[in-house]
């Protein structure tokens, strides 16, 4: 339902960015000719390109039974975007690019599971490295007598899962009392393997999502902030959302 109330607002959007840009572009007709060639300038340009450096929190989300189950990410993105004109009335684009994020954290198990039952047992890392493939369709305004441009955007993602680990640190205690008991200690799980996290647990290569959000430029300089999350599931009844903060360099 969230999902399908983001799509709704981001229609409206779309459907009326032209009748905005109208009323703004004859708002600039009757200004400087700074204003007027700085809305012509929106209209008119056919491509542009764009590098960012992203701080993109990552959650990862287990939704089977009663209680949601939390994962949460530290992550940074490094992305490449490159936009296309496809109106020659209106500054609406289709934006395509490349984005690789690289997220972790650490915790000790008692905060991780919310039970103080592993008090002392030691801590848990979580890495994880993705690629992601966004395209959006996006509606570029100028702002009157000005260099600036606010540019949002809604779209859907392509993302491949390369990496992801758990690795556990456990204290000296755990492992005097593993080694009394004679149990081994799992040292790291691979989260694409099958033997080490089980079936229903087993992470997906790929997966398939959206995303909106908008980007502020001046001249050069962009700032962006951006929210998305899968329609595709990471493993059984489990699947991510991320949002970002970036900034970029526009050529």
């Amino acid at each position: 339902m969230k999902n399908l109330k983001l799509f709704l607002v981001a229609g409206l959007l779309t459907v009326s960015a032209p009748a905005f840009a109208q009323f703004a572009n004859t708002g600039n007709n009757s200004g400087s000719k700074r204003s007027s060639s700085s809305a012509s300038a929106a209209v008119t340009e056919k491509t542009y390109s764009r590098i960012e450096l992203s701080y993109n929190p990552i959650s990862i989300t287990n939704d089977a039974g009663d209680d949601d189950f939390t994962t949460d990410l530290t992550g940074i993105s490094f992305g490449y975007v490159k936009g296309f004109s496809v109106s020659k009335k209106y500054p609406i684009y289709v934006e395509a690019g490349l984005r690789l994020t690289y997220a972790f954290n650490s915790q000790s198990f008692e905060d991780y599971f919310d039970d103080d039952y592993y008090e002392g047992a030691g801590d848990i890392k979580h890495s994880y490295l993705g690629l992601t493939i966004p395209v959006n369709v996006a509606y570029k305004f100028a702002i009157p007598n000005s260099e600036v441009s606010i540019t949002p955007f809604v779209g859907v993602t392509l993302k491949g899962n390369i990496l992801g680990k758990e690795k556990y640190e456990w204290s000296d205690e755990m492992e005097e009392a593993a080694e009394y008991s004679d149990v081994e200690l799992i040292d790291e799980k691979d989260m694409f393997d099958k033997d080490d996290v089980g079936k229903d647990y087993q992470w997906k290569r790929f997966q398939f999502g959206w995303n909106i959000g908008a980007n502020v430029s001046y001249n050069q300089f962009n700032v962006g902030f951006s929210y998305g999350s899968d329609f595709s599931e990471l493993c059984e009844d489990t699947k991510t959302s991320n949002w970002a903060i970036s900034v970029g360099y526009n050529f």
